[in-house]
């Protein structure tokens, strides 16, 4: 579970290109900035600034880019595709160098991304996807070892219960996690899965919502019972829920590992989290980007996996000892 071993595992197909350096820089609205010429700019287009894992994603590319000299240009689209393709066009317009998308699947925003095509600008992605003009991207490798661990404690493919899923279909990033919770939840034929897809903003209020409607038609001695969240927001609500009815019975599964959830799994609120490094994320995605703008027309664009590390009351105080960052 060390730090080193983790980076290690999520670097191995970058060659090395991870450098951090000084705090972050700080994050500007597009529409209030503008490129200077003297000094490159990235543009980042997030899918919500909302959650703790963009955020240090965010600090990542901050501090990269920072490294080498860059500006560093932030919008939040809080969820919104048309925010976001806007958001591209006027990078676009400023002609800023480098633009980095993150989450929004590239089908949502292809009108933003052919905008930086034809101002020349290139574009790197953090779980959005490949498409022309996109030099870089990360998968999801933490959605089936979440999916694994939930399928395994409503009794493993012979299992009976029933599970609720939260889902946010307009993120690649909860895309990718949906695709292999539904598929590993499918060896269970006798665990009837109830999907919720989400809206932004909102989330954590819809958690609790949906969480106690569900509780309500899965009284104790139900069988095996959990909920799952494919982002930590919406399980802050679904384990108020909980906590107010006392349903001790039902676990609590999540993915991204914010400070919250992981003192949520100390407490025992959560059963099993899924911990990755956003900040290491950001800085690949901005080096990783880099380089492909230097490789020109030889570069062939990677999709890089996203690793993480489970988080139970098993080890949790061992993670939190290691200060991961």
């Amino acid at each position: 579970m060390k730090r080193s071993a983790m980076r290690a595992a999520f670097l191995v197909s970058v060659l090395a290109l991870a450098a951090t350096a000084g705090s972050a820089a700080g994050a500007n609205r597009p529409s209030h900035a503008t490129a200077n010429n003297a000094t490159k700019t990235v543009g980042i287009v997030d899918l919500v600034q909302s959650d703790p894992l963009n955020v240090e994603v965010i600090k990542g590319v901050q501090d990269a880019a920072k490294a080498k000299g860059w500006k560093v240009l932030v919008y939040d689209a809080n969820g919104n595709a048309d925010a976001a393709n806007a958001a591209f066009k006027r990078y676009a317009s400023q002609k800023v160098d480098m633009i980095l998308d993150l989450a929004f699947p590239v089908t949502s925003v292809r009108a933003g991304i052919q905008a930086a095509k034809a101002a020349g600008i290139p574009v790197g992605g953090w779980g959005s996807g490949l498409t022309s003009g996109v030099l870089m991207t990360t998968v999801d490798d933490v959605g089936l070892p979440s999916a694994n661990a939930v399928l395994k404690a409503v009794g493993g493919p012979s299992g009976k219960g029933a599970v609720l899923a939260l889902f946010y279909t307009g993120g690649n990033v909860c895309r990718e996690r949906q695709a292999v919770f539904v598929k590993t939840m499918k060896k269970a034929p006798g665990v009837k899965v109830q999907i919720q897809d989400l809206t932004l903003p909102g989330e954590q209020t819809e958690g609790t919502n949906y969480t106690n409607a569900w509780l309500a038609q899965h009284p104790k001695g139900s069988g095996n019972l959990a909920v799952w969240g494919c982002w930590d927001s919406p399980m802050y609500g679904a384990v108020a829920s909980l906590r107010q009815q006392n349903r001790s019975d039902v676990k609590a599964f999540s993915i991204n590992g914010s400070p919250q959830a992981i003192q949520l799994v100390k407490t025992g609120n959560l059963y099993h989290e899924l911990w990755e490094n956003g900040y290491q994320e950001g800085v690949v995605a901005f080096n990783t980007t880099l380089k492909g703008m230097s490789a020109g027309s030889a570069w062939k664009p990677p999709v890089l996996a996203v690793p993480g590390i489970a988080v139970t009351k098993a080890n949790v105080d061992a993670f939190i000892a290691a200060k991961h960052k």
